[in-house]
């Protein structure tokens, strides 16, 4: 995910309290992240500006495809991610930071062998929407699609044989590891990441990276972490000739259990849903989480304390 709005900002003391407010400066131009880094007076992205920007840029995906030239490239770029992931095999798929789902429906139209279980999830309802909306376009099924966050996912563990990323850690500089550990949790065989890539990139990579307050070094966090990288490189083919997309393959030793069937799960404590009432109910926190117009709403923050609620038809 990429910001699109790059106009400049001039921060006043605070930032507009209300998310109206910071609707007009989007619509004004300014990039919606880069504002609350220079008002905080911090490098790094805070969750609510990466949230808030994200939502506003609901549709920018899909209407970058209207650009011949992106087009062209974006047909490149997710060839070469199906490439990578047909490699992997394995009967179900994860897109953490899914977006507006773009990317992983090109990608599984691509795959000669289809997973039977294909998920995403995304911090923004909106780009949830979106997504949902384009998926109709296709013939194959449409994917199972929610709110979620990176850092705590609607999922059990090793639930997923195959789980990636397509510049969704890229806004968290300094969460580097702590994302790695989410993703690797919900992992069964093999995590891959297509993420910009500070240390192999282009000098117009390396700025850009250093601009926008994007990650670095996924490969020495997942080495400190103790994950097993089998391959890095340069995925050769980018949306941005100035943000080159890197390829990082961890391989998770193989469990003994059997292959879980994938469904949601409390982001909070893990535990898999109980379905009542066209919502989802968490028996252990005794909380409930909706589902906004076919949407389920799983964000940590979505959940609803509802200690009767199984009482209620």
């Amino acid at each position: 995910m990429e910001e699109t709005a790059s106009g400049s900002t001039t921060p006043t003391a605070n930032p507009p309290l209300s998310v109206r407010g910071i609707q007009g400066l989007y619509d004004q131009g300014t990039n919606v992240m880069r504002y609350f880094r220079e008002v905080a007076g911090t490098s790094r992205n805070s969750p609510e500006a990466i949230l808030i920007s994200y939502d506003l840029q609901s549709g920018c995906d899909i209407r970058a495809m209207l650009d011949p030239e992106y087009s062209a490239r974006f047909d490149a770029y997710v060839t070469a991610i199906a490439d990578t992931l047909g490699l992997r095999g394995g009967t179900s798929l994860l897109e953490a930071g899914v977006g507006e789902a773009k990317t992983l429906c090109d990608v599984v139209a691509r795959l000669a062998v289809k997973p039977q279980y294909i998920y995403g999830f995304d911090l923004a309802w909106s780009r949830i929407a979106t997504g949902l909306q384009y998926a109709a376009r296709f013939e194959q099924p449409p994917p199972q699609l929610s709110t979620g966050d990176l850092f705590a996912m609607p999922f059990a563990d090793d639930t997923f044989d195959v789980v990636f990323t397509a510049q969704a850690v890229e806004p968290n500089n300094g969460r580097e590891e702590e994302a790695l550990r989410e993703l690797y949790r919900v992992t069964r065989r093999w995590l891959v990441l297509f993420e910009p890539d500070y240390e192999l990139g282009n000098d117009e990579t390396k700025r850009r990276i250093e601009e926008h307050g994007y990650c670095r070094d996924l490969a020495g966090a997942a080495t400190r972490l103790g994950y097993q990288v089998v391959e890095r490189r340069l995925l050769g083919a980018h949306l941005r000739p100035s943000n080159q997309t890197g390829v990082l393959i961890i391989e998770k030793p193989s469990s003994d259990s059997t292959a879980p069937t994938p469904g949601y799960a409390c982001p909070r404590c893990h535990r898999p849903f109980v379905s009542h009432c066209h919502n989802y109910f968490c028996t252990e926190c005794l909380t409930v989480f909706p589902i906004l117009n076919g949407i389920p709403c799983l964000l940590p923050g979505n959940g609803i304390l509802a200690t009767k609620y199984l009482e209620f038809r």
